[in-house]
């Protein structure tokens, strides 16, 4: 696989976000889509880590290849749920789509 390894870019949000393991074991699953984002954001919503989860969750989902309209909605589900203004991310998305063109 090109780009960031998943397994070490979930460790480091983990470890930055001072998780418990079943925390990241969550986390794990959202990332995979295996859970429904919305009771993980709740647990950040009032922390400042919002947009730097979304950031993670795009780095994880591009590092995999395969980032489509799935894991954007996925990201778009996190972000309304954290308060994180989606013009914000849109911004961020669109600056590593172009470096990728």
């Amino acid at each position: 696989e090109k780009g960031v390894n998943k397994a070490a870019a979930l460790r480091e949000l983990g470890d930055s976000l001072a998780l418990t393991e079943k925390q990241r074991e969550r986390m794990v699953k959202l990332v995979e889509g295996k859970v429904d984002p919305l009771p993980f954001a709740a647990q950040l919503r009032n922390s400042t880590a919002g947009g730097m989860v979304l950031n993670d969750l795009l780095t994880v989902s591009l590092s995999r290849g395969l980032y489509d309209a799935r894991d954007r909605d996925a990201i778009r589900r996190m972000a309304v749920a954290l308060g994180v203004p989606w013009s914000d991310f849109s911004a961020t998305e669109q600056a590593i789509a172009y470096t990728y063109r």
